[in-house]
């Protein structure tokens, strides 16, 4: 059968392509890293929601203005201001959920590590190869048949 699909498709892409980088970096870090925490944890709460509202919210007015005048003045002048916006909209959502669940989690781990390696890696190779051909062939036919007789009895006698 060597020269019957699959098998005779073995030396032909994607499956010929195994052995060559990106398809040969997946065992070895950073991608290694991809299927164990905090990298798994992208998708599920809270991290998932960083992209979603009220969340999203967190970097656009009137909340991004807490940290700058005049809503950083709190404490000293100008307090006259503290009554109008965007200072008067801190008691407000978005803005009052930030000390809740699940915008209040986005300095802790799993999220806070987000930004450093090796979930900031995600986006560059050769782990953003991962997702597109012909890594991405791995689980379908061809591919996935390598294990599985007769493909998986190329390495041995007879063959």
């Amino acid at each position: 059968q060597l020269s019957t699909a699959p098998c005779s498709q073995l030396s032909t892409a994607p499956c010929s392509q195994l052995s060559t980088a990106p398809c040969n970096q997946l065992s070895t870090a950073p991608c290694s890293q991809l299927s164990t925490a905090p990298c798994n944890q992208l998708s599920t709460a809270p991290c998932s929601q960083l992209s979603t509202a009220f969340c999203s919210q967190l970097s656009t007015a009137p909340c991004s203005q807490l940290s700058t005048a005049p809503c950083s003045q709190l404490s000293t002048a100008p307090c006259s201001q503290l009554s109008t916006a965007p200072c008067s909209q801190l008691s407000t959502a978005p803005c009052s959920q930030l000390s809740t669940a699940p915008c209040s989690q986005l300095s802790t781990a799993p999220c806070s590590q987000l930004s450093t390696a090796p979930c900031n890696q995600l986006s560059t190779a050769p782990c953003s190869q991962l997702s597109t051909a012909p890594c991405n062939q791995l689980s379908t036919a061809p591919c996935s048949q390598l294990s599985t007789a007769p493909c998986s009895q190329l390495s041995t006698a007879p063959c």
